[in-house]
């Protein structure tokens, strides 16, 4: 007897086998690419393409996972920058993320999440470095690869002690980077012990400097410990090594200079700054200082160099004066521009590939300043509170071993 019901049944089933074969030939074919083109052709993906052609055949699999691929990749990735934003929703009043591209239109290449119970957590950005992002809310730091959706827990600190009120005791200062001779990531932690939160500068403290290495996954007490007064959160990180503004006390007076940390060394010293920015007085002028890293627009040929950023402002006068300087060279500092900033400035992230300054206004704006024109661009991101942050970003494959998976990888496949 003829039965309409399993006849199609019986056609479905044939042609979902049909269709399994043809994909499974189809990736037989694939596999049998040479590897040089292969690698040529996959080095150039997303991320996410990636992770999805991982599932095609073993010889991908191993192929996408083998450290030589993922530094290949990283290589190529890291001439396609974008902008990592992390800021609190008007709406919501809840963190927000999100990566945009660094170009004119400043679009957003995708939004990463974190479940809500990190949120609540009101983590800080302290960096962005191969892909990898440094969060805290100071007690506890955590490395997080969007791309990927991995996050990791930092081990305890050695020199935080779980007796004292952690707010009212310490002045945390972070940074994150990465050593390209020994292909590890670190995270220093300088601590400043406070007798007295409430009282201006200078008041007594005590610092405590560590350092955590991924490859290790461990802490390391410095026994040697800065004697500044660390102006502002922010480091600059440039070729391994971390610099903040600080002020040095002297019996001549203040000096206002650069405390640089090398994290290969893990050993501090002092760089100089531009003579005409070395006095500082908290009861001067109101007066800022901004050290940022990323200054390949004034020295394209030479490399890496620092941006010194020294805003001064008398009465209705309000001016910047920039600085930069080659980092690993004993020259002096170079002047290179004066502006007149016709809405002032907030905070200052960095130098964006066109040049222009990326910075927070005093209504919460985040914009793009053009030194030429003097004049700044709004790029539609407007933060609840103070705490928007941007850091430089390029997505990867860099694994962190330990890591929660926050998401399934195939959720958006």
């Amino acid at each position: 007897m003829y039965c309409p019901l399993r006849s199609t049944a019986a056609a479905a089933a044939e042609e979902n086998k049909m269709a399994r074969m043809s994909r499974a030939e189809s990736n037989s074919n694939l596999c049998h690419i040479p590897e040089e083109i292969l690698i040529q052709i996959l080095v150039r993906l997303s991320v996410k393409s990636l992770l999805r052609f991982r599932s095609v055949c073993k010889s991908w699999y191993s192929l996408i996972i083998d450290p030589a691929f993922i530094q290949a990749h990283l290589k190529t990735s890291s001439q396609s920058t974008h902008i990592i934003l992390s800021y609190k929703s008007e709406l919501t009043r809840i963190d927000r993320y999100s990566i945009r591209y660094d170009d004119e239109s400043f679009h957003q290449y995708f939004e990463p999440q974190l479940p809500s119970h990190i949120l609540k957590q009101s983590l800080t950005m302290y960096g962005s470095c191969n892909g990898l992002v440094c969060l805290s809310n100071e007690e506890t730091i955590r490395l997080w690869n969007p791309a990927l959706r991995k996050l990791k827990t930092l081990p305890n600190s050695l020199i935080i002690d779980p007796n004292l009120d952690y707010l009212r005791t310490y002045l945390a200062h972070l940074a994150f980077g990465f050593l390209p001779g020994v292909n590890d990531y670190k995270v220093v932690r300088i601590l400043c012990l406070r007798d007295d939160i409430y009282k201006p500068l200078p008041y007594k403290s005590q610092f405590l400097t560590e350092v955590y290495s991924l490859s290790t996954d461990s802490w390391k007490r410095i026994d040697v410990a800065p004697a500044y007064d660390f102006i502002g959160n922010r480091p600059a990180i440039v070729n391994g090594a971390a610099y903040w503004v600080a002020v040095k006390r002297t019996d001549e007076g203040n000096c206002c200079l650069l405390v640089r940390f090398d994290l290969g060394d893990e050993v501090f010293d002092e760089v100089m700054l531009p003579d005409g920015a070395r006095h500082y007085s908290p009861y001067g002028p109101d007066l800022w200082d901004e050290v940022l890293p990323g200054a390949r627009h004034f020295y394209p040929v030479l490399g890496e160099s620092l941006c010194f950023f020294r805003y001064y402002r008398f009465a209705l006068n309000e001016r910047c004066d920039i600085w930069t300087k080659e980092c690993g060279k004993l020259g002096s500092w170079t002047k290179q521009f004066t502006v007149n900033f016709h809405d002032t400035p907030y905070n200052l992230f960095g130098l964006r590939k066109s040049g222009e300054l990326l910075q927070i206004n005093r209504k919460k704006d985040l914009v793009s300043y053009n030194f030429e024109t003097q004049r700044a661009k709004d790029l539609g991101i407007h933060s609840f509170l103070w705490n928007l942050s941007a850091y430089f970003y390029v997505e990867s494959l860099i694994q962190l071993d330990g890591a929660e998976c926050l998401f399934p990888l195939d959720s958006e496949l």
